[in-house]
């Protein structure tokens, strides 16, 4: 199946949330990376302003949950809502991901989880995941402490959080379903999957329960997504990158590319700034595909055609939402 730019597999994982004060990046002209938003992987749901705020907890997580030597615990925020509970009603709790969490996925009545919770008489938890908004371990990003961002650690996060409500509340018989999407999609399988002594079911959206390390396929969907739309769009991306992989191999090439895109430095020939600067613009295509945000294919499509030739069409593709020099600083 033909891929839509013709790239090595990207071996870059990046960590990031707008709530983390651990690090604060420099500000690029991309809203997205990797086809997901920098400012959060899904927004908040619609909420009333005369809604009344849940209060915030926290609960005392331990940082690893593996070692019994290891007593240190961090505060790790959560909220709960019980409007709508009845007295032997389900609990949900909905996993945090990569991004902060908020009050309103428990104060909003008109996503999906809520819906149902007020049809069941369920009580609603939403549990941060370490290492995002305010569910700091250690305070830092070393490589030391990222030893803990695991998804195992993160699943023994959701058994004990569990455990302690079921004291909290006395709850007796308690029925627990964990919900998510996308990566908490698959956090709330594997602990349905891995503890299923205290988690009654689980609700897993869009969840990448299998890890594949070169994923051709995202950028399949996103191929043919604009070929199905104009056939001329996705050639010329397909051909703007081709011309972009040429111009990156030679040092010239890369000060041509990095005027073109108004980098906030000259691009490096390094494996990790190229990673990081196709990725980048790359998100962008991916972005518009899975979110039609901020914009649509056909006007993506649009600005990729009617920009001279097909690298321009890239470049103005990616500066459709200008915010400044874009940021290709892997550290």
């Amino acid at each position: 199946m033909k891929t839509l730019f013709l790239l090595a597999a990207f071996t870059v994982f990046l960590l990031y949330s707008d709530a983390n004060p651990i690090k604060s990046y420099k500000i690029s002209k991309n809203r997205l990376i990797r086809g997901r938003p920098w400012n959060g992987f899904v927004k908040k749901p619609p909420i009333d302003p005369k809604t009344p705020k849940s209060p915030t907890y926290y609960h005392d997580s331990k940082i690893d949950n593996f070692d019994s030597s290891n007593t240190k615990t961090y505060k790790q925020r959560y909220w709960y809502n019980e409007k709508w509970y009845k007295p032997g009603g389900p609990l949900f709790l909905m996993i945090g991901g990569e991004a902060a969490e908020s009050s309103a996925w428990v104060d909003s009545g008109s996503v999906e989880w809520t819906i149902i919770a007020k049809e069941v008489g369920a009580m609603v938890f939403d549990l941060e995941h370490r290492f995002y908004g305010e569910s700091q371990p250690t305070g830092d990003l070393t490589f030391e402490s990222l030893k803990y961002l695991t998804s195992e650690q993160a699943l023994a996060d959701v058994k004990h959080f569990i455990l302690d409500m079921n004291a909290k509340f006395n709850f007796t018989n308690p029925r627990w379903i964990t919900f998510g999407g996308s990566y908490p999609g698959a956090l709330s399988a594997w602990a349905r999957q891995t503890y299923p002594d205290i988690i009654y079911a689980a609700v897993a959206s869009s969840g990448p329960v299998q890890a594949v390390v070169d994923f051709t396929g995202y950028l399949d969907v996103v191929y043919n997504a604009l070929n199905i739309y104009d056939p001329k769009c996705s050639a010329s991306v397909h051909n703007g990158f081709l011309k972009i992989n040429e111009l990156i191999k030679t040092e010239d090439g890369r000060k041509s590319l990095s005027k073109s895109f108004k980098t906030c430095e000259t691009l490096k020939g390094d494996s990790d700034t190229v990673n990081y600067f196709y990725e980048s613009i790359i998100g962008t295509y991916m972005g518009q595909v899975q979110y039609s945000s901020p914009t649509t294919i056909p006007y993506l499509c649009q600005l990729q055609t009617s920009a001279g030739d097909d690298l321009q069409g890239v470049v103005a593709v990616n500066q459709m939402d200008s915010q400044g020099c874009l940021d290709v600083d892997y550290q």
